[in-house]
């Protein structure tokens, strides 16, 4: 599983307030799931992803959140895998 999530956003790699790109090496037909989490554990979003390609990338628009520090998830969808990155949202 080579789920290792990349993003691009005006502000810098891990920056943003407005949209956001997540990109990660994926499988056709495999499903991911993406989760959004701030850092008292609240679930702020979720979405199921399939692989297209051997690159996934999805369109996030943080304009609507709060200024905080969150946790994107990425996972398998059989929960075999997973990788977590900060999103700062400023």
């Amino acid at each position: 599983f080579g789920a290792i999530p990349r993003l691009s956003s005006r502000y810098g790699r891990n920056s943003t307030h407005g949209k956001i790109v997540i990109g990660f090496n994926g499988v056709k037909g495999e499903k991911y799931m993406l989760k959004l989490i701030d850092l008292g554990g609240k679930l702020i979003a979720e979405l199921e992803v399939t692989g297209q390609d051997d690159m996934c990338q999805v369109l996030y628009d943080t304009s609507i959140l709060p200024d905080a520090t969150y946790q994107l998830v990425v996972t398998k969808a059989d929960g075999s895998a997973q990788k977590t990155i900060r999103i700062v949202v400023q």
